[in-house]
């Protein structure tokens, strides 16, 4: 699956991902509330060395391994919740 594919698979949703090393059978676990920015930026090896250097450990896992032996699980838990959804919605202490 593409980029742009995952992108609009997930668009404006959150969830929780489970990256599983298929060599040594790690796995590695997530969230975001931008699901599918989150897993494309997974793609990107410019992202995947930027956090692997700021010790990243998904990063540095998927550096040292390659994206290929890596299966990857996604839970969408709905739609990504807005700033003004929260401030609309935030119980007011009196």
């Amino acid at each position: 699956m593409d980029k742009g594919s995952i992108r609009k698979l997930f668009s404006n949703n959150c969830g929780i991902y489970l990256w599983t090393n298929k060599v040594n059978g790690n796995q590695y676990i997530g969230s975001s509330g931008k699901l599918g920015n989150r897993i494309c930026n997974y793609l990107s090896s410019a992202y995947i060395n930027n956090k692997a250097q700021c010790g990243d450990v998904i990063a540095k896992s998927i550096n040292k391994y390659g994206i290929n032996n890596f299966h990857l699980e996604v839970l969408v838990m709905g739609p990504s919740i807005t700033r003004e959804f929260i401030s609309n919605n935030t119980p007011h202490i009196l």
